[in-house]
């Protein structure tokens, strides 16, 4: 399944991630926000927000999840980034109420 991803300019900055071993170009996002039949997701490095057409989107993509678009426009969720993340956001949040 390749995505609709709608790209408000095409000088955005890739990551080079390894892929059954070859180096292919993935895009990395983090899931905003659902406006609509969209996703709104956030490249975090430029801050530009993309729209995904929701139904192109992994069913276990929710606000907060880090998504890889592969060069073929594949999506999948990278769990170890998402986990690490919200693991941060957590410690950060539990020293607050300290």
């Amino acid at each position: 399944m390749t995505a609709k991803i709608f790209i408000p300019t095409q000088q955005n900055k890739e990551s080079l991630c390894e892929g059954k071993g070859k180096l292919t170009k993935m895009k990395k996002l983090i899931v905003d926000r659902y406006e609509g039949q969209f996703t709104i997701c956030e490249e975090p490095k430029e801050k530009r927000y993309f729209a995904i057409e929701t139904a192109e989107m992994p069913k276990d993509a929710k606000p907060g999840t880090v998504i890889l678009i592969s060069e073929d426009g594949v999506i999948t969720v990278d769990l170890d980034e998402t986990k690490r993340r919200r693991d941060r956001i957590l410690e950060k949040q539990n020293k607050l109420k300290a």
